[in-house]
């Protein structure tokens, strides 16, 4: 996911996996948004070509991008690039999110995504919002 020109992007529960080389990139000092509720993981199994073999690249003005409640991990050179590690800020974790199987990846019940997402977003069932796919009020039914 890459956000360029003037964009504003709102990347909310999303699963972010297996991307060539980054997973997510603000490629703009104009460019602006959220990013909340999101599993990147497992980016960058190509040769760099355009950006990174990371979770995130900040090609940008971080400064302008809220950034919460996601699980980077296991990225193939590194989580973040051109900016602080993020992880235990904002909700930010760097685990293993536990998924029962690689092809649909639904959540097992002790993973660490499960109730984790911002506290003001919940799941259709009144919760507190999953981290990744399942979560928030559009999220995949199980």
């Amino acid at each position: 996911m890459i956000a360029t020109g003037s964009a504003f992007m709102d990347m909310a529960n999303n699963l972010v996996y297996h991307n060539g080389n980054c997973g997510i990139a603000p490629w703009s000092t104009e460019s602006r948004g959220r990013i909340i509720n999101n599993i990147i993981i497992e980016n960058g199994w190509k040769d760099e070509w355009v950006c990174p073999c990371v979770g995130i690249w900040n090609y940008g003005d971080w400064a302008k991008w809220e950034f919460s409640h996601n699980i980077v991990w296991n990225n193939r050179e590194e989580n973040y690039r051109a900016i602080w590690d993020q992880t235990e800020i904002n909700g930010n974790l760097s685990v293993d999110p536990l998924f029962s199987d690689d092809s649909t990846f639904h959540l097992q019940p002790n993973s660490p995504a499960v109730d984790a997402g911002h506290p003001e977003i919940y799941d259709n069932d009144g919760t507190r919002s999953d981290i990744g796919p399942y979560g928030g009020p559009q999220g995949f039914q199980k």
